[in-house]
């Protein structure tokens, strides 16, 4: 699993000066957390790249459905599985 590693602002730095914290954000690739008086308030991420992980999941999830359906025998040979569809179908 991949370690969460991030860089630190003070949340006054985002609106004091936001184009300079997205700019880090952008070029360090990784989450901006914001502080208020030394404690975590809330964490930036590029949407880009939380889109590609959260992709990769629902990904990984649907592999480990396919694999327990398998493991419990839920599963069919595909030409039987294409002459049912067919014939559901009037093919």
């Amino acid at each position: 699993m991949e370690a969460l590693t991030h860089s630190t602002r003070a949340l006054n730095a985002l609106t004091a000066n936001p184009k300079k914290v997205m700019s880090h954000l952008r070029r360090s690739k990784k989450p901006v957390l914001l502080t208020q008086n030394g404690k975590p308030e809330f964490i930036l991420i590029d949407a880009r790249k939380l889109s590609k992980k959260i992709s990769a999941k629902q990904l990984e999830r649907l592999i480990d459905e396919a694999e327990m359906d398998i493991a419990a025998g839920r599963y069919e040979d595909f030409d039987q599985y294409m002459n049912r569809f067919r014939d559901a179908h009037n093919l």
